[in-house]
C-alpha cells in the first residue's frame, strides 16, 4: 500500500480525532477535572495526534520521521505547559528548524518515487497535511480545482491533461509547504497569488501564445509554488 496522506478516509480519521480531543477537554473543563488548566493549555495534543496518525499510517521512512518529529515536539510542549519539564524556547525553536531541515533533506535525497498511474479527474480537490502527495492527471475536460498544502509537499503532473474551455483556474494555499506543477508545453500560465516569506515561480516556456491558459490563484505562507513545463 502506498503512503497517500490525502486520502479522504485519512483526513476523516484525523479530523475525528481532533473533535474527540476537543470535546473531551471541554467536558473535563466543565466538570472541573483539569486541575486549574484551561482547554487551550492542551493544544500540543493536536501535534501528538498528528504524529501518531503519521507514524501508524505511513508506509515510507519519510512519513514515519514526520510522525516521530510531531509526536516528540507535541509531547515536549505539553509537558512544558504542565510544568513537568522546563524548556528554553530560545533553544528549542532553532533545534526544531534543524530537525525540519534534516527531514526535508532526507526526503529529497532518499525518498522513493513511485510510478504514478494517471487519474481522469476534471476538478481537483487535493489536501495535504504533514506529508507528501503526487498526482498525474490525464483528464480530457480539466477545469481546475483547489490544492491545500500544510507542512508537506504536492507534485501535480498535468502534462497529459486537456482543458474543457480555453482557460482553467487552480487555487493554491501553501503553508510551510511546497507545490510543484508540470503543465503541457502549449499551455500558458498566469499567476495571481500572494506570498509572505514564500514565492510563486513560473518557469514555463510555452510554445503557443494563444494556447490554453492556466490561472494560478491563492497564497503562500513560508512556502512555495513552482510551475514547469
Amino acid at each position: 500500500m502506498h503512503d497517500h496522506p490525502g486520502h479522504p478516509r485519512g483526513g476523516g480519521l484525523f479530523l475525528g480525532g481532533i473533535l474527540v480531543l476537543a470535546g473531551t477537554a471541554m467536558l473535563l473543563s466543565h466538570l472541573g477535572l483539569l486541575g486549574g488548566y484551561g482547554v487551550w493549555d492542551f493544544w500540543p495534543l493536536i501535534l501528538v495526534l498528528a504524529g501518531l496518525f503519521r507514524l501508524f499510517r505511513s508506509r515510507t521512512t519519510t512519513g514515519r520521521l514526520w510522525g516521530v518529529m510531531l509526536l516528540g515536539g507535541g509531547s515536549l510542549a505539553q509537558l512544558h505547559i504542565l510544568d513537568v519539564i522546563q524548556l528554553e524556547w530560545k533553544l528549542v525553536w532553532p533545534a526544531g528548524l534543524i530537525l525540519l531541515g534534516l527531514l526535508v533533506l532526507v526526503s529529497s535525497l532518499f525518498g522513493k518515487r513511485r510510478k504514478l498511474e494517471p487519474v481522469s479527474t476534471d476538478m481537483l480537490d487535493i489536501k495535504v497535511m504533514f506529508g507528501g502527495r503526487q498526482e498525474r492527471i490525464d483528464s480530457r475536460e480539466f477545469v481546475g480545482g483547489e490544492i491545500a498544502c500544510t507542512m508537506g509537499g504536492c507534485e501535480l503532473d498535468l502534462r497529459e491533461a486537456q482543458m474543457k474551455e480555453s482557460s482553467a483556474t487552480l487555487g493554491i494555499r501553501a503553508v510551510m509547504g511546497g507545490v510543484e506543477i508540470y503543465v503541457p508545453r502549449d499551455w500558458s500560465v498566469s499567476v495571481k497569488g500572494t506570498s509572505f516569506m514564500g514565492a510563486f515561480e513560473d518557469k514555463t516556456r510555452p510554445t503557443k501564445r494563444d494556447g490554453p491558459l492556466l490561472i494560478i490563484e491563492g497564497s503562500t505562507l513560508m512556502g512555495g509554488v513552482e510551475i514547469r513545463n
